[in-house]
């Protein structure tokens, strides 16, 4: 089976270098030659066209987080300029839109102290494996939908930066890199963020819809306070663009030792992250409940589709999931931060599957409400189905545009457009937005594109005053 492993040991951190078609080069600067559309200048120099770049045009860059693939860019659902640029409709775009093959992607932090817990992946990877693909709802039967996978190692250690990364197609050639991973004692604060958006950078095979579990037991050295301010270009708004646009799943599994500050920003922005991406964090307390959570937790996210999510939670929670066959399973996921002694809530009638020290894991068929009940502090949800059934909601702020992103940008007027999988058929839609069970702008009603063979189908009319939305992400 293929696997193709890269490592790396520099004095800063991680700066990706992408190249684009070889250089040929004979010994003599006079014999080589520009690529990607180069213009020669002189004999040591090209003149290079837009979104291309080096001494000899050699190096693509990408847009709207597009990953080098030879002298073009693999794009995220719905991008397919050859950079991943703004393109018009016609014709459409479906080459990049299956979502039948993802990707399971680990970030791991490589310190001393983290080595428990990577024995605890490498004893659970198989069986999480063989569990993540296969169906509740079809009685178990499996369904090999993981097209690779993709381990970034990292670590910073005093004034050295560590790396190395592996892609392969089968679990065993997961298991024997991780064994082989070198640990290093490490700073107390780690460059975890940019690990994060570096492992979802390095290959083109990467796809869309991606389980990222990242693993460290360190607050986030490259963490910022909070903003809203997108040009401010800071790491946690780096890796929610990414999640955004390729749809990636993000789970942090955090060993922290006791006592750690969590409202501190190297490590509230995990929680942060998790809630803008509607992903997870797990404060673990020991290698048993990593295990735990790989192997009962992680384990269900076969195609896992949100249908409810809240973050700090204090009171009593009702969910009316709509299912997509009768009898379909609810799987709710509980967890709360470390700092938080008060007990997790139930779910009124479910079947407990997992239970940690600050998660639990229930499960439930044939019921119309989630009633998620005794709450006693403050608690995170994420109601979920097993479903191929999804959608590509996208923002622009030009309705010639065909796809957008996730992102409502303040003070400006904001077209929303669709793309429906898996549903049956259907006359129409509707989406609001609520916050705090109260809204922040009016239900729409979906109509057809007006430009003809658009990728996405479907948009709403525009949404002209942003300024009402709440700055920050919406649950």
């Amino acid at each position: 089976m293929r696997s193709h492993v890269f490592s790396a040991s520099v004095f800063s951190l991680l700066c990706i270098s992408v190249g684009g078609k070889g250089v040929e080069n004979n010994g003599n600067d006079n014999e080589q030659q520009c690529v990607n559309g180069g213009t020669p200048v002189n004999s040591s120099y090209c003149q290079c066209p837009a979104y291309v770049g080096g001494r000899f045009c050699e190096t693509v860059k990408c847009q709207r987080w597009g990953i080098p693939d030879k002298d073009r860019c693999a794009c995220a659902p719905g991008w397919y300029d050859k950079y991943c640029g703004i393109r018009g409709c016609r014709p459409p775009n479906e080459d990049n839109l299956d979502h039948s093959k993802r990707s399971i992607i680990l970030v791991v932090n490589m310190k001393t102290s983290m080595k428990e817990q990577i024995e605890a992946l490498r004893n659970s990877f198989k069986q999480m494996i063989g569990e993540i693909t296969k169906s509740w709802n079809t009685g178990n039967n499996t369904e090999n939908w993981i097209e690779n996978y993709i381990v970034y190692g990292f670590v910073q250690d005093n004034q050295n930066a560590k790396q190395t990364q592996l892609v392969a197609d089968n679990a065993d050639d997961v298991i024997s890199f991780l064994g082989n991973m070198t640990l290093y004692k490490g700073d107390d604060a780690q460059p975890v963020l940019n690990a994060v958006k570096t492992a979802q950078q390095l290959f083109p095979q990467m796809k869309s819809h991606s389980v990222v579990l990242v693993f460290t037991d360190s607050p986030a050295s490259d963490a910022t306070p909070w903003s809203h301010r997108f040009e401010d270009r800071n790491n946690e708004q780096l890796c929610l663009q990414i999640s955004f646009l390729w749809r990636s799943k993000i789970s942090f599994i955090l060993s922290f030792p006791s006592g750690i500050d969590t409202d501190k920003d190297g490590v509230d922005v995990y929680k942060r992250l998790s809630l803008s991406t509607h992903g997870d964090y797990f404060h673990v307390n020991s290698s048993a409940e990593t295990e735990d959570i790989l192997k009962n937790v992680i384990s269900t996210y076969f195609f896992p589709e949100n249908v409810a999510v809240g973050f700090d939670q204090n009171e009593d929670v009702v969910v009316v999931p709509t299912v997509d066959q009768v009898g379909d399973w609810i799987l709710t996921l509980l967890t709360k931060d470390a700092s938080t002694a008060d007990s997790l809530p139930e779910v009124a009638g479910a079947i407990l599957l997992a239970q940690g020290t600050n998660y639990k894991l229930f499960a439930a068929k044939f019921m119309a409400i989630i009633s998620i009940s005794n709450s006693k502090g403050k608690f995170n949800f994420r109601t979920f189905l097993q479903s191929k059934n999804t959608i590509l909601f996208d923002y622009n702020s030009d309705m010639a545009i065909d796809v957008g992103n996730g992102i409502v940008h303040l003070g400006v007027t904001m077209h929303s457009t669709i793309r429906t999988f898996g549903f049956p058929q259907f006359n129409n839609m509707t989406y609001r937005v609520m916050q705090n069970g109260k809204k922040v702008r009016e239900e729409y009603v979906a109509f057809r594109r007006p430009q003809e063979d658009c990728t996405f189908e479907w948009a709403f009319q525009p949404w002209v005053n942003t300024n009402d939305c709440p700055p920050g992400p919406i649950t």
